[in-house]
């Protein structure tokens, strides 16, 4: 039977746990900004989704 080994000292975590309520667990990740909706193109599904009304003849062909 093989003997097992104990982890080494640098592989065991040392850290602990942060509170919820301390202020060094705040979120300061990047912030997102929106995009105006104006400005976005449709995405790909869309498009197929478009295409698969347009051939149950749900929707008219664009033209």
């Amino acid at each position: 039977m093989p003997l097992r080994r104990k982890p080494a000292q640098s592989a065991t975590s040392k850290l602990k746990p942060i509170p919820p309520n301390e202020p060094a667990a705040r979120d300061e990740g990047p912030r997102l900004i929106p995009l105006d909706d104006r400005s976005k193109e449709p995405s790909r599904l869309e498009h197929y989704l478009d295409l698969a009304d347009t051939a149950l003849g749900l929707k008219r062909p664009e033209r």
